[in-house]
């Protein structure tokens, strides 16, 4: 069984369209959802309807992205967790193909190919940041560019975005979840950078695809802006970042 933990931030209706893409595309996954409403919506869920084993946490206060999904897998019951964004859409089966990754030794955490609503890749997986990234990103304004891929074929980068990630439950708890200290941003690049020191693979198959419509926060709002650039700080200030990039640059002799 897997055990999905979607978090909604007033997005109800986005959560119960993700509910139904489940239910039509994946029917024969076992799955038990965890739905944590941090801020509450408009509309109720729909998580009755879906005739699955659906679990509703409702938060009073609102907490963090790193504490919404640590606390909703505390108690999971599945052998493996998967970390999932409301605004993300199943165009097909995806769980069976990346359960084989593991089954067949490829990767100890994986995402499919991510895609917007026109089908051009999205940058869900990349190299780890630098600071001269992040300043070319955010104040020069240049995007970066998705990884290079033949489609089709398994990748392994260093970081996956936290839109999507599956694992087995083993390999979460191993990591201790997400660090807490990270009020928004970068504890998915945190994440995986702490899965490769500790020696674990990440992976991308990019012949499977989910749609993702990201609202891109930090660049419509000051305070998401500052509290990315808090997490960016905290990030390239810290010993892990010292250590992946240690450790990249060990690898690529």
């Amino acid at each position: 069984m897997i055990s999905i933990s979607i978090v909604s931030h007033a997005q109800n209706a986005l959560v119960n369209r993700l509910l139904r893409d489940l239910m039509v595309v994946e029917p024969q996954t076992e799955v038990e959802i965890i739905i944590t409403e941090n801020i509450p919506g408009d509309v109720e869920f729909e998580h009755a309807a879906t005739g699955g084993n659906v679990r509703l946490i409702r938060n009073t206060n609102p907490q963090s992205y790193a504490r919404n999904h640590n606390s909703a897998l505390l108690d999971a019951r599945g052998n493996y967790y998967c970390i999932l964004n409301p605004d993300v859409r199943w165009m097909q089966p995806v769980f069976s193909r990346l359960l084989s990754r593991f089954e067949n030794g490829d990767a100890d955490i994986v995402a499919p190919l991510v895609v917007d609503a026109t089908g051009v890749t999205q940058d869900s997986f990349r190299p780890i940041p630098t600071p001269g990234d992040l300043f070319r990103r955010r104040i020069l304004n240049r995007g970066l560019h998705p990884l290079p891929y033949v489609p089709g074929e398994f990748m392994l980068p260093d970081w996956i975005a936290g839109m999507f990630m599956l694992m087995p439950a083993g390999i979460f708890q191993q990591l201790g979840g997400f660090d807490e200290s990270y009020r928004m941003y970068f504890e998915d690049v945190d994440f995986c950078a702490r899965a490769r020191l500790a020696g674990l693979r990440i992976g991308v198959d990019t012949s499977v695809t989910i749609q993702h419509e990201g609202r891109r926060s930090s660049r419509k709002s000051l305070k998401y802006l500052l509290w990315h650039a808090v997490s960016a700080l905290r990030f390239f200030t810290s010993p892990i970042y010292c250590q992946i990039r240690s450790y990249a640059s060990d690898t690529e002799r």
